[in-house]
């Protein structure tokens, strides 16, 4: 990584701008205290820019993203086509992880007390949830190759590589040694090449790291138990395969809209993005939580910059703040402030700031 990080940032569509024009204004806010020179540039990313260009995402667009450090990206998908925006979404992240050859998904799974509880795992008591989802990228859904088939199927999923289940499973790896030194792999039920691949690169990766704890679970005990009680789960580590129903399960879980972040790592360049469901809302309406933008900018400190400590800072504030009452529209406190995007992303730098005086390290 060179002195000046580079970053890109892809607004999207609806709320999109707002909230990642919050995650520059963070990013801006730590130039002075940490030292840290950025370079951001914002390019055209949005629905209206497809219709007029046919293209989901233009080759200068995707140049410039695979010569920076880091790509910060909004919300995808077109919230006034009805029906399509999700497809759109799936299109357009499928064509910018190929072509910059990231591999492991980040979700971090966090819901905060003060939040409304709807889920019945909550009728038991108040503590926040919060585990971490490492999810290999480069085969299953994603990236799936074309085929003939004889039972008319024209897809298949690719097979792994052992270099590449193993380079995943040494990030979840290193992720656990930051945490709670725990690590759970989600198994197959059924005993295939496949599944004996990660078990043997699991495994392996283990003796590197002596201090983490291990256990593996078959996905279908592993949802179960997710649902009764995901306060014993701190970082989760599965197949691609099984993406689609642990993040299913996580959206029960945490019920609350945009608060969640995901980061898609590679060697060179790496995506953030914040979990959101467009719901046909409209741009520049100054009411959407950041904080999941903000929560995404912390995965960058974490990951792309190697600075845990920060990245810790940044979430501790934006637990402070909501603890406190602030709360925008899409989210709700009781007894509770209401607030704005802008306000709302203010507070959580202000809080930020009152921290950043200390002594900093890297990991």
């Amino acid at each position: 990584m060179s002195d000046v990080v580079k970053i890109v940032a892809l607004p999207g569509d609806g709320p999109g701008p707002e909230l990642i024009e919050q995650g520059i204004e963070l990013l801006n806010a730590m130039r002075e205290p940490l030292g840290i020179q950025f370079s951001v540039e914002t390019l055209p990313f949005d629905s209206a820019l497809f219709r007029y260009t046919g293209e989901l995402l233009p080759a200068s667009t995707l140049e410039k993203c695979r010569h920076a450090d880091a790509v910060l990206l909004g919300p995808a998908g077109d919230p006034g086509a009805s029906g399509k925006q999700e497809s759109i979404s799936a299109r357009v992240l499928k064509e910018m992880r190929n072509g910059l050859d990231v591999y492991c998904n980040i979700r971090n799974i966090r819901r905060y007390n003060v939040l409304p509880a709807n889920a019945p795992v909550f009728s038991t008591g108040g503590n926040n949830i919060d585990f971490v989802l490492v999810q290999e990228l480069k085969n299953g859904f994603y990236f799936q190759e074309s085929m003939k088939a004889k039972n008319g199927d024209p897809w298949r999923e690719k097979s792994p590589e052992k270099s590449h289940v193993q380079r995943v499973t040494r990030k979840a790896f290193k992720l656990a040694r930051l945490r709670k030194q725990k690590i759970t792999m989600v198994d197959d039920t059924k005993v295939n090449s496949e599944s004996q691949l990660w078990k043997d690169a699991f495994l392996e990766t283990a003796r590197d790291f002596p201090a983490v704890k291990l256990e593996t679970l078959p996905i279908d005990q592993c949802l179960q138990e997710l649902s009764k009680n995901p306060f014993r789960f701190d970082v989760l580590l599965s197949a691609n395969v099984f993406s689609d129903d642990m993040n299913r399960m996580a959206d029960e879980l945490t019920d609350a809209s945009g608060m969640l972040a995901s980061a898609c790592l590679g060697d060179t360049v790496s995506i953030y993005q914040p979990v959101h469901i467009l719901d046909g809302r409209p741009a520049k309406t100054n009411s959407v939580s950041p904080v999941a933008v903000l929560n995404s900018v912390a995965l960058m400190l974490c990951y792309t910059f190697q600075r845990p400590l920060i990245a810790q800072n940044v979430e501790d504030a934006i637990s402070t703040v909501l603890t406190r009452g602030f709360h925008t529209s899409d989210s709700s406190v009781k007894d509770g402030q209401l607030v704005n995007t802008k306000e709302m992303g203010q507070y959580i730098r202000e809080e930020m700031l009152h921290h950043l005086s200390g002594p900093f390290m890297t990991a």
